[in-house]
């Protein structure tokens, strides 16, 4: 069995074997924040309420994987703007301003439109 290492608040996408009734496994992909480790297990976070796990919270979807089914494990990059510490969750107040959007040109339908200089 092969031991992935894995940080705590980090963002993977891991691709596993899932159980199935009959003679298929199905291969499942899951994409989450990891919340916990164990020797045979990691559990990933989907859906994060205030970007935090709380194990008793019913607003938080989670999913424990047995680490004997994982056939790849990607390490996302965190966006820009992310804290250091793997944190994905920003807080508001460390969120950058947002420039505006431009807004589209005017597009010149006919050359009636148009200035002698060839402006609108």
């Amino acid at each position: 069995m092969t031991i992935q290492k894995f940080e705590l608040g980090r963002l993977y996408r891991v691709v596993f074997l899932d159980h199935a009734e009959g003679d298929d496994a199905y291969q499942i992909r899951l994409v989450g924040e990891l919340v916990a480790k164990h020797r045979k297990t990691i559990t990933l976070g989907c859906w994060l309420v205030d970007g935090k796990y709380e194990r008793d919270n019913p607003n938080n979807h989670v999913y424990t994987i047995l680490r004997s089914t994982i056939l790849s494990v990607e390490e996302l990059i965190p966006s820009p703007g992310s804290t250091s510490q793997g944190d994905l969750a920003l807080d508001r107040r460390q969120r950058q301003p947002q420039s505006p959007v431009p807004r589209p040109r005017r597009l010149v339908s006919s050359p009636s439109q148009t200035r002698a200089d060839g402006t609108f």
